[in-house]
């Protein structure tokens, strides 16, 4: 027979799972279990076991409670000089800590003391007090170096062109020449009447120069033709002649043409006079004719032209404009860009440089006078026309310059460059031009260079303001006065130091140590060691010329240091190691009420009073260097002068991160399940360190600490809490007031606690010899010790440990430490000796607690938050079920379940269990079938669910029980502890989880099936 579980049956599984599976979803929300799954699919065929398995899980310990937590925990409340160290003690298999805090200190080497606050480190790191800097001071050149060129027109070619068009438009026409026959050569002279009135002579007037000088060849060329069409009587001929006058003597010819008898031809009247053509010259033709028929009358038409090689050589004394020629010259507009100065320096006087206009006088050229209108201005600068520059043998047709010497700029964002700006008006009057070489090469170039160039050579001053973007200079850097970047001096150094005094002996202004009042301290061969006093030292840079020195302030009120120094100009790049140190004496007498900060600043102070520094004899172009690096701290004093006779120091300190709340925070217990723990012991050790040397030891006499020390606390209810008292050195009278025989504390051999989170074994020397519990007596070789557990247990609040301590047994009042002698007592390098009187604190403490009756932790408060205050059923019905519908199916089900194996448990395991129980509607309890609990130890546990199990929750509603972890039992006293290996790698607490189901009967059914519709209610085979 066959048989599938219909719906109903199904939720009988699911109730099963539920109880189980919310133990594991408690631990899933705390990360502990992981890759939990259910099968898709249980059958059970017989009466077998069915094992299924649901997945595994993992817990670290680690991740809730280490010594990194528990060391900032400690650190939060006792400040940051608390160390935590592990603590293996061989003789115990849990976990304990040692917690140690040094109360306080009297410092006898002040150099040593004051190392241990970096301060030195402070000086170049941190961000408030960060005087180390690198500066770089890029001077960008200040230069200008443009040619402004321009193409000069072809003189010789604009005159010919305009003489051209004037003798094409001369043209001379002869109407009416009559051959004469026998009556012999007629000239124009006696027979003018044959030829036209006024039409001879040609005007050529030129408005260029007063004298031309033609090149070879040049010449007006006559072209004469015939145009009638008359027949040519015999032997008749016509000779023409044209000669040139200057227009102001018409008697002597310049030149003249050959007479050519012709019926028409070529004529050429030269103008390449070696005299020079004047500029208005008149041409006059003369004409001869003879022979011929006597009353033939013909026509003749004469035109003008230049000839092709035609050239002009030299114009002597022009008389034109520069612009008859086509001359112009261009303006100047050019720009010396200052940007990159904005910013970088605010204003600055020139030392040297010049700024010019210049462009040599064409070859061949003389006589012409170039005005230049040229002016500089702009970014500060006013504008300044440039002057005639000094002549220095070459002929100029400009030649400007202006001396930039004192001259002040002052660039802005919207001002920032140099303007040259210039016109220019070009005078040829009376000049000479020579256009063309004897050779027939043009005689100067084609194109005038106008260079306009110069700059700023040398800076004479220039005012900077550091506090420009453009810089990253410590104007003013101080120590914090507060925070966590503040160097506290504590109210006990001015306990005990009453003087610091780092003058030691002066001869001839040089400072030496004393090994005792009025003795100098010598080296092996007789000589004196002088003292370097206080202050800092450091390597600087500062390439600017000698004579640009950075000057600073550095001081320090509690120090009584007031240092004036500067960051010299050296003009190169070497590093200038410097010592910036005083001899002051400070004086401690007045005992502040509180710790003090100490002060230290560092302030540069510009030359100038608004604020600007002054820099002299700059090089444009090149780039300095500033800066301050490699600081330290110089404290080398000659003495200290120390009281440590009957002065008390008193104080506190907040002692409530060792209680077991805080301890076991990481657990998730409530505050009042804390309180059922307590400790069974809590060592607490107080160490009175006396120096390493013998020396010191001997000049200090037998020191003890006398005094009182004593826990406060408050404990009761809240609203009637009970101030209490418990001592731990010295004690009290029965009304409560101190004795005044205070306990006096021996002073142990020195030792050195190792780095923080380090293991202390209590086989080690330091252990053995301090840190073994001593509670039955005083030992004076051992630290004062103490059990701290009967507080600890009774959950006090505001616990705090007071004190009121002092040194007694001083050799005098007041003693002189030289730090001389302390240099002699620790010249063995190979030795760690202390040079301070140092009381500590330490505190053992155990991960081991008692429970006083049973601590639960009901999990599905963090499965559901608000699963205490509501009434869910935690099957998801909305009412009770009928047992009936069910009796026929369970009775195949001898039992459900859940086993689950664990590897390792961190915790001892005796005090745990788990229970399950409904108080709401079912009764369900696990306590019926469990009566101590489900157990939860290493190896294998199990729960179990059967049919009348089963019963119960089904009919019952609503389904809301608590699943609780209990540690310990009722009204027992039990012992709970973490191991010591709950931090080890590879001891990780690990469990395996499987589903178990087992039929009573031969008759095969299906447990679980996903697969299938849980809606259905039919039944089919397998």
């Amino acid at each position: 027979m066959k048989l599938n579980l219909n719906k109903k049956i199904v939720m009988i599984v699911v109730a099963v799972c539920s109880v189980a599976a919310v133990s594991l979803t408690s631990c899933i929300n705390y990360n502990c279990f992981k890759n939990i799954q259910f099968p898709q699919k249980v059958s059970v065929k017989t009466n077998a076991q069915f094992n299924a398995p649901l997945g595994s899980a993992k817990f670290n310990l680690a991740e809730k409670l280490n010594l990194n937590e528990l060391e900032t925990k400690m650190k939060t409340s006792f400040g940051s000089s608390a160390n935590i160290y592990n603590y293996d003690r061989t003789d115990q298999n849990y976990l304990n800590y040692i917690l140690q805090y040094p109360m306080y200190n009297v410092p006898l080497d002040l150099r040593e003391f004051l190392g241990e606050f970096n301060l030195s480190e402070k000086l170049s790191e941190s961000d408030s007090m960060q005087i180390k800097f690198s500066q770089e001071f890029a001077i960008p050149e200040i230069k200008l170096d443009q040619t402004v060129e321009y193409k000069i027109p072809d003189v010789s070619a604009i005159m010919l062109a305009e003489m051209e068009a004037i003798l094409l438009t001369s043209k001379i026409s002869f109407s009416n020449v009559l051959e004469p026959a026998e009556d012999g050569p007629v000239d124009s002279d006696t027979y003018t009447s044959w030829i036209d009135q006024g039409t001879t002579e040609i005007n050529i007037e030129s408005d260029y120069a007063e004298r031309i000088y033609y090149t070879t060849g040049t010449g007006i060329v006559i072209d004469v033709a015939r145009s009638d069409s008359n027949p040519i009587g015999p032997d008749y001929k016509v000779m023409l002649q044209a000669k040139m006058y200057d227009a102001a003597d018409l008697v002597n010819p310049i030149s003249q043409t050959e007479n050519i008898v012709t019926d028409g031809g070529k004529l050429i009247l030269p103008l390449d006079s070696k005299t020079g053509t004047s500029s208005n010259v008149k041409v006059k033709v003369k004409v001869t004719v003879s022979g011929g028929t006597k009353g033939v009358l013909h026509k003749y038409d004469v035109n003008l032209r230049l000839s092709e090689t035609c050239g002009v050589k030299k114009l002597v004394d022009v008389t034109a404009s520069a612009a008859d020629f086509g001359i112009e010259f261009p303006k100047i507009d050019e720009t010396i860009p200052l940007d990159s100065l904005v910013g970088l320096i605010k204003q600055c006087t020139i030392g040297s440089g010049s700024i010019s206009a210049k462009a040599l006088m064409p070859s061949g050229w003389s006589g012409v006078n170039c005005v230049a209108d040229i002016s500089v201005g702009g970014a500060g600068m006013e504008t300044t026309s440039l002057t005639d520059g000094v002549p220095d043998g070459k002929s100029y047709i400009v030649n400007k310059v202006i001396d930039l010497a004192g001259k002040s700029i002052a660039p802005t964002s919207s001002i920032n460059s140099l303007k040259v700006t210039g016109t220019f008006t070009l005078n040829m009057a009376h000049a000479v031009i020579i256009l063309q070489q004897d050779d027939g090469s043009k005689a100067y170039d084609d194109y005038l260079k106008i260079a306009v160039s110069g700059g700023v050579t040398n800076i004479a001053e220039a005012y900077v303001d550091f506090n420009s973007d453009k810089y990253d200079i410590p104007m003013e850097k101080s120590l914090p006065q507060e925070g966590a970047e503040a160097i506290i001096l504590p109210v006990e150094m001015f306990q005990y130091v009453k003087k610091i005094d780092f003058a030691g002996i002066t001869e001839d202004g040089v400072h030496y140590k004393q090994r005792e009042e009025g003795v100098a301290f010598t080296d092996g061969h007789g000589n004196k060691i002088p003292l370097e006093g206080f202050g800092i030292t450091c390597d600087i840079v500062n390439s600017f010329p000698a004579g640009n020195d950075i000057a600073a302030k550095i001081d320090s009120e509690i120090f009584n240091f007031h240092k004036d120094i500067a960051i010299s100009g050296s003009g190169n790049e070497d590093i200038q190691p410097v010592k910036w140190v005083d001899y002051p004496v400070i004086d401690f007498t007045t005992v502040p009420s509180e710790a003090k900060p100490v002060d230290f600043s560092f302030k540069i102070k510009p030359s100038e009073s608004d604020g600007t520094q002054r820099f002299v004899n700059i090089e444009p172009g090149k780039t300095y260097k500033m800066g301050i690096d490699n600081i330290k701290l110089k404290v080398d004093y000659d003495h200290v002068d120390a009281n440590l006779k009957e002065k008390n120091l008193t104080g506190e300190f907040d002692l409530s991160a060792v209680d077991i709340s805080s301890i076991y925070s990481a657990l998730p217990i409530a505050a009042d399940e804390i309180k059922k723990l307590s400790i069974a012991e809590l060592p607490i050790f107080f160490f009175a360190q006396k120096p390493g040397s013998d020396a010191l030891n001997n000049l200090l006499g037998s020191i003890k600490f006398r005094g009182v020390m004593k826990a406060t606390y408050k404990t009761g209810p809240e609203d009637n809490l009970v101030e209490e008292a418990y001592y731990i050195l010295g004690s009290k009278n029965e009304d409560d007031s101190t004795k005044d025989d205070s306990e006096i504390l021996a002073l142990t051999d020195p030792f050195t606690w190792p780095k923080s989170g380090e293991t202390i074994s209590d086989q080690d020397e330091l252990a053995k010899k301090y840190l073994t519990p001593n509670f039955e007596k005083d030992d004076p070789d051992k630290p004062k010790c103490l059990d701290l557990a009967t507080i600890i247990s009774k959950q006090p609040k505001d616990l705090y440990m007071r004190y009121d301590l002092g040194i007694t047994g001083a050799s005098n009042e007041n003693v002189s430490i030289y730090s001389a002698l302390i240099d002699e007592a620790v010249s063995d390098e190979s030795t760690s000796e202390e040079r301070s009187i140092q009381l500590d604190m330490a505190i053992i403490i155990p991960l081991k607690v008692k429970i006083n009756g049973q601590i639960s932790l009901n999990i599905m408060d963090y499965v559901k938050e608000d699963w205490s205050t509501s009434s869910d059923d935690l099957l998801g019905r909305e009412s009770a079920a009928s047992w009936g519908d069910f009796a026929s199916y369970a009775d195949l089900i001898d039992y459900m379940g859940f086993n689950y194996n664990i590897q390792y448990l961190p915790f001892d395991s005796s005090a745990f269990s788990f229970s399950i129980e409904d108080l709401s509607g079912t009764g369900y309890t696990t306590a019926n079938s469990n009566p101590d609990g489900i157990t939860f130890r290493e190896g294998n546990n199990s729960l179990k669910v059967n049919g009348s199990d089963i019963q119960q929750i089904l009919t019952g509603y609503p389904f809301h029980p608590n699943i609780c972890i209990n540690i310990g039992k009722p009204d027992t006293t039990s012992e709970f502890s973490i191991k010591k290996t709950a931090f080890d790698v590879d001891k990780v607490m690990k469990a395996t989880i499987n589903f178990t189901a087992k039929a009573n009967d031969e008759v095969p059914i299906t447990i679980w099936d996903s697969t299938k519709n849980k809606d259905s209610s039919s039944e089919g085979s397998e």
